[in-house]
């Protein structure tokens, strides 16, 4: 029996994380958002399998109870999936963000039933496996745990997102749970098995005939004619069609529209009537499917590149428009492309989203500016453009416009902003204009929009001041390592809700300490709190600092997280094998090798190779994954209740992390005092366990 569940607690920690990866992929589909949405919902899932994992040890410990939450954590994420596309126009405004409230509101109920499910599951294993009532069987589940973790991640990464969408990836996790559960119930011969076969018949005949895909994505786009859907590498691209228009939408939001023509205009011609260069050699980041590179070849280019870090963008763009002919693609992240390119520039557009996560905001920073610059040509442009109205100033729009201008100031002579529908940020060593119509007019280019009449109305006296007067306030530059740019966006998207930002996180904050004391008033359980948050701190940390030397690659940031979930096999595989010869000393030792290993993360992180980052993420995973087998034994009660107090801490230690890490602790403090501060909690707990 002990074969069937060790299989069992496998297939939980394959259902886990693909579960946990498709529905996160899914929130930001239906409702978009950035990471503080990621961390919201990352939090409320961590937060809740911690208070499942302590409700585990109250439930009847037996094999038909096993059976039953197997089945359910199987049938679950197809509910989820559903409920989401399905509820989304029903329970919220179409064509409205959700504010922060409503998404936790929301990702709390609906993941609710499923994480429980998976935290009281873990406990019920380590029950039921220990028969012989050992502190090592709690570390033995843990491992096996992670192994499925592992196996989950690697497919999840490198198989299944290539060839299936969410729901035949809900599909997998579905047939692979009610085959576990049907061979459980076999061996104990419980009638759940006919639940278990009833539910394989119901779905095998379903599957052919019904596309649960498609009909839920018609229902999420209500009203609309759409002519394409696809769960890319980098979001949820939908495309519909209406009255000869195109719309592209990315994770529910528009991307762009073959008749958003004005955008398309002031992207291009703000920057390229600045120069009298002939033979022009232009650079664009992002954009290209919307209409720009028309544009561009209203001058007299000889060449555009056109960078795009999505194929299946490019896709869309020649599949359903003629927008991307006369341009060479290159499929690659821009910024790894700025950075390795060794073509000169004459003009070099970014058009990109703004920079409402950490991963956008290295195309905001002095760093990507002094890159640009590199392969600009003598007295070449540049210009970015941030979607913050011109007629709405507030405090954090002023703050954002600030930073962004100084860091361009610091890299460029002369740097000016031109209001229109967004704002246009134009940079060069030489002499840059806000006469725009009259060299238009010069150069004779054919514009619909973006002409004398359209822009005597938006091109005034009054808004160039404006927007000028909005760059005055006492900021920082953005640097990649400490992103000031991402942190006032996120208060300028927090302020559209009238949401307080930090209140939010303080009150999550105390709720969860709140928890941890109520459950594990004890320092072994809080060191294993604090490991925790230092794991998914650290983890963040790095594979943001590997996206920012290196660019993002899709593949090579699940190579980074697989390598920590070998880490944690690794750690807790030698811990339980060699558990009888440790003691207290030895975690108080683990809680200051943690808070070494932050010291040189912050410290080497912008000097570490390519090739050595998923050694270090491997070390980070052995450093946390060897402390839970070893708390386990100094810690020890009764399997179930020791179990529970550990499983709920760790947890809750992850759910701080996720909430707090990459949404405010990276972007208000920077990643080298992230670093020091997670170091200094793990000092802390170290203390408290070396006196206690």
């Amino acid at each position: 029996m002990r074969k069937l569940l060790t299989l069992s607690v496998i297939i939980l920690g394959i259902s886990s994380v693909m579960s946990q990866l498709v529905v996160m992929r899914e929130f930001l589909g239906v409702f978009g958002g950035n990471e503080l949405t990621v961390g919201v919902i990352l939090g409320n899932w961590t937060l809740l399998t911690g208070i499942g994992s302590y409700l585990g040890k109250k439930l009847p410990q037996k094999y038909p109870v096993l059976i039953g939450s197997q089945i359910g954590i199987g049938v679950l994420p197809l509910v989820q999936l559903s409920l989401l596309r399905i509820t989304k126009n029903v329970l919220f405004v179409q064509g409205e963000i959700a504010n922060l409230t409503e998404i936790f509101g929301w990702s709390f109920i609906l993941l609710t039933p499923f994480c429980l499910l998976t935290g009281s599951f873990l406990i019920l294993a380590c029950n039921l496996y220990s028969q012989q009532r050992k502190a090592s069987d709690i570390g033995k589940i843990y491992l096996i745990d992670s192994i499925g973790d592992i196996t989950g991640g690697a497919l999840f990464s490198f198989v299944l997102i290539y060839v299936c969408n969410q729901f035949q990836i809900a599909y997998v996790i579905l047939f692979l749970n009610l085959i576990m559960s049907l061979a459980v119930s076999f061996s104990i011969t419980s009638n759940l098995r006919y639940v278990s076969i009833a539910l394989l018949c119901f779905f095998g005949v379903l599957i052919p005939f019904y596309d649960l895909n498609a009909s839920t994505v018609t229902q999420l786009y209500r009203g609309q004619n759409v002519i394409y859907e696809k769960a890319s590498l980098y979001g949820h691209i939908v495309v519909t069609q209406e009255a000869g228009q195109i719309t592209v939408f990315e994770n529910n939001v528009p991307f762009f529209s073959t008749q958003d023509i004005i955008s398309v205009e002031e992207t291009v011609h703000y920057p390229l009537v600045q120069t009298d260069e002939e033979m022009l050699s232009v650079l664009l980041i992002g954009g290209g499917a919307s209409g720009t590179i028309r544009e561009i070849l209203k001058y007299p280019v000889a060449a555009v590149d056109y960078v795009e870090i999505d194929p299946d963008i490019i896709k869309v763009g020649t599949t359903y428009t003629d927008n991307l002919e006369g341009a060479r693609i290159i499929t690659m992240d821009g910024r790894r492309y700025v950075k390795e390119s060794s073509i000169s520039y004459d003009v070099i557009i970014l058009d990109v989203p703004d920079p409402d996560s950490a991963q956008l905001n290295r195309f905001y920073t002095v760093e990507f500016f002094k890159e640009v610059k590199a392969i600009l040509a003598d007295d070449g442009i540049f210009s970015l453009s941030l979607r913050t109205s011109p007629n709405y100033l507030g405090k954090p729009v002023r703050e954002l416009n600030s930073s962004v201008y100084k860091s361009l100031a610091s890299v460029f002579f002369n740097v000016i902003i031109i209001p229109g529908n967004e704002n246009y940020f134009v940079a060069s060593d030489a002499d840059v204009t806000f006469k725009i119509a009259e060299r238009i007019e010069e150069k004779n280019i054919p514009t619909s929009y973006v002409n004398k009449y359209y822009l005597s109305g938006t091109l005034t006296e009054d808004r160039i001041s404006m927007v000028a007067a909005s760059t005055t306030e006492d900021v920082d530059v953005n640097t990649d390592f400490k992103p000031e740019a991402y942190y006032y966006y996120i208060l300028f998207w927090m302020s559209q809700f009238r949401s307080h930002f930090v209140g939010f996180i303080a009150v999550v904050t105390i709720l969860v300490v709140i928890l941890l004391v109520r459950i594990a008033p004890h320092p072994v359980p809080f060191a294993v709190f604090t490991t925790g948050f230092a794991g998914t701190a650290l983890e963040v940390v790095a594979v943001l600092g590997f996206q920012i030397l290196y660019g993002y690659v899709y593949s090579q940031v699940g190579v980074l997280i697989t390598a920590f979930l070998v880490g944690l096999v690794l750690g807790a595989f030698y811990i339980t094998e060699t558990l009888e010869k440790y003691s207290t000393l030895s975690l108080v030792a683990l809680e200051f090798s943690v808070v070494l290993f932050s010291v040189g993360l912050a410290v080497a992180l912008p000097y570490i190779g390519r090739a050595v980052f998923p050694a270090i993420i491997v070390i980070l995973g052995v450093l946390v994954g060897a402390e839970f087998p070893l708390a386990s034994k100094l810690y020890y009660t009764d399997v179930h209740v020791t179990a529970a107090a550990l499983y709920s801490a760790d947890l809750l230690g992850g759910c701080l992390g996720a909430l707090l890490v990459s949404a405010l602790l990276v972007p208000l403090l920077g990643v080298v005092m992230v670093c020091i501060l997670v170091g200094i909690l793990n000092v802390v707990s170290g203390l408290i366990l070396w006196k206690g």
